[in-house]
């Protein structure tokens, strides 16, 4: 079994409330939602967050939700963290059964489509492979990896997959914020353009 895991605190500094934040019409932590729901792949679909509107837009969405522990919010807490808490919670709901991979997504990832999830999940096949990633996007791992709090480094142990600079965007900051919008309107625009029949 496999399970997406979405980290989605309330609190953000450089962009308050970016997560449910609205981008092109729907919040943005739809489409990492979506993204996950179409790659097929994942038995489940959560959301970590202590937040109560997240929690409402994303079950709206179409995710479950792990209501993570305040003690997890703080800016200093890292995703593994969350991810060791998310992924005890599931198991707890499964009597004890663990999932094989577990990827954590981030929220703020609308370029990001299925295809891309798929890519990492394909790196996983290789058995020497704890962890598969996109920067600022997701990354893949067995769950006992995760559960042991494995770091990602080592030559032989994470692999990067990589996409095309003009589709990828870590977004941290409001000029990121502006620019992913930008870049998410014009690969529309493109994509519009090639299904549109010649004249």
């Amino acid at each position: 079994m496999n399970v997406a895991i979405i980290p989605a605190r309330g609190g953000s500094r450089r962009i308050p409330g970016k997560n449910i934040r609205l981008f092109h019409g729907k919040p943005i932590i739809a489409y990492p939602i979506a993204a996950a729901r179409e790659a097929g792949c994942f038995d489940d679909i959560i959301v970590s967050t202590e937040h109560e509107r997240t929690r409402a837009v994303a079950k709206a969405y179409g995710a479950k939700i792990h209501l993570r522990p305040t003690a997890l919010a703080d800016d200093d807490v890292g995703t593994q963290a969350v991810m060791r808490s998310a992924l005890a919670w599931w198991v707890s709901c499964h009597q004890g059964r663990e999932p094989e991979l577990a990827c954590c997504i981030y929220a703020t990832t609308p370029l990001m489509g299925a295809a891309d999830l798929l890519l990492g999940y394909a790196a996983m096949a290789d058995r020497w492979v704890e962890y598969a990633y996109v920067e600022g996007w997701y990354y893949w791992g067995r769950a006992e990896a995760f559960m042991r709090g494995a770091e990602l480094d080592g030559p032989n142990s994470v692999k990067q997959v990589l996409v095309r600079e003009h589709r990828h965007i870590d977004i941290n900051t409001e000029e990121d914020w502006r620019r992913a919008e930008r870049m998410y309107q014009e690969l529309q625009q493109q994509a519009l353009e090639q299904r549109e029949p010649a004249q």
